[in-house]
């Protein structure tokens, strides 16, 4: 599955070139945050990768439920910048 939309890159917005490095920065948060998720999930990513300050039982379910939280936000981000620096 890939995070990484149809329109990469993005167009820089006219007058705002900086547009794109914005919605590049964003786009790679989210795939990041998609790799490490799946990583975690089968097992090829270890919880510490994730944040190594972990501690206790569980180690492992609660990085993936921060991942997963984080890659939900990321996107979120992302569809935010996408609303607000591409036209139309």
């Amino acid at each position: 599955m890939s995070t990484v939309p149809a329109e990469y890159p993005p167009e820089p917005v006219a007058g705002r070139p900086e547009s794109s490095l914005t919605l590049q920065a964003a786009q790679s948060a989210v795939a990041y945050h998609a790799v490490m998720l799946e990583g975690l999930k089968n097992g090829t990513v270890y919880w510490s990768t994730w944040d190594a300050r972990l501690g206790g039982t569980g180690r492992a379910g609660r990085a993936i439920k921060q991942c997963a939280a984080a890659l939900a936000e990321s996107r979120e981000q992302l569809a935010s910048l996408r609303q607000d620096l591409l036209p139309g």
